[in-house]
């Protein structure tokens, strides 16, 4: 996928809506036109995105390629369910089932409701325990894209703005 667009002077403004042809959607990743799949019925996602099979790779796994995925094109088939329900993490994608210990060890964020994994936002067992204790100081938990200190990254805005 493109990092950088060089727009030359003729480029309409980034902003300015583009009209696909019917039965066509926009690659959310890489702004390829592509073909919608016959007997699709309704919108494209996320007002006619997709993801294309070049740029497909599972936000909770990694896996690239094969088939199944979810209609997105976001999960692939093991991880869509999970995915689809909203049970991963808000930091590194990781989809996770509710009944496994993975889960157990989790917080969610106050301010966007985002679960979290004590590792993705360095957080030790003591602090886990003082938030879940409820602790001076440990009342409200807020994701590392939602605190106001550090300012976000760059990956923690992108984040933020997948959410929308």
């Amino acid at each position: 996928c493109r990092l950088l667009t060089i727009r030359q002077p003729a480029d309409p403004p980034v902003d300015a809506p583009v009209d696909l042809p019917a039965g066509t959607a926009r690659c959310a990743r890489c702004d390829k036109v592509l073909q919608r799949r016959p007997g699709t019925t309704g919108p494209a996602p996320a007002g006619g995105l997709l993801i294309c099979g070049d740029c497909r790779c599972c936000e909770g796994c990694g896996k690239m390629g094969g088939r199944g995925w979810s209609d997105d094109g976001v999960w692939c088939a093991s991880c869509a369910p999970a995915g689809l329900e909203e049970r991963f993490c808000g930091i590194c994608s990781r989809v996770y089932d509710d009944d496994s210990e993975e889960a157990k060890v989790m917080v969610c964020c106050d301010a966007c409701q985002a679960w979290v994994h004590l590792p993705c936002d360095g957080m030790d067992a003591n602090d886990y325990m003082s938030y879940a204790a409820g602790k001076p100081g440990f009342e409200r938990y807020e994701c590392p894209d939602c605190r106001s200190e550090p300012p976000g990254t760059s990956a923690g805005l992108w984040r933020q703005l997948e959410r929308l």
